[in-house]
């Protein structure tokens, strides 16, 4: 599975599908051919005022079909554990707030 606008395709044909239907890739280029070079890579053929520009693009893998918007790179427990974290910070700072208070 392969990685591209923070979605995961099934293959590289679907990747070089998408990144072909975007048509352009700003400042006048427009894509002309999306090339499957291997199951990993596609080469892309953009033109500008009568100008070909060539490039390969290589997506990252990635383990799940449908949107990865995992950014952070944390997962459910990470999350929770820095969750406890924080809470334990408050309750701690709380405390102290009323220990501090004249009896």
């Amino acid at each position: 599975m392969k990685l591209f606008d923070s979605y995961c395709y099934a293959d590289i044909n679907a990747v070089a599908s998408q990144y072909y239907s975007k048509s352009t890739l700003g400042d006048g280029w427009v894509i002309d051919s999306a090339t499957i070079l291997n199951a990993d890579s596609f080469n892309v053929s953009a033109i500008s005022n009568n100008k070909i520009w060539s490039f390969t693009v290589t997506p990252p893998n990635c383990e799940k079909l449908g949107f990865d918007n995992s950014f952070t790179g944390l997962d459910t427990t990470d999350a929770l554990h820095l969750s406890a974290l924080c809470v334990s910070l408050l309750v701690t700072a709380f405390c102290m707030k009323v220990l501090k208070r004249p009896l």
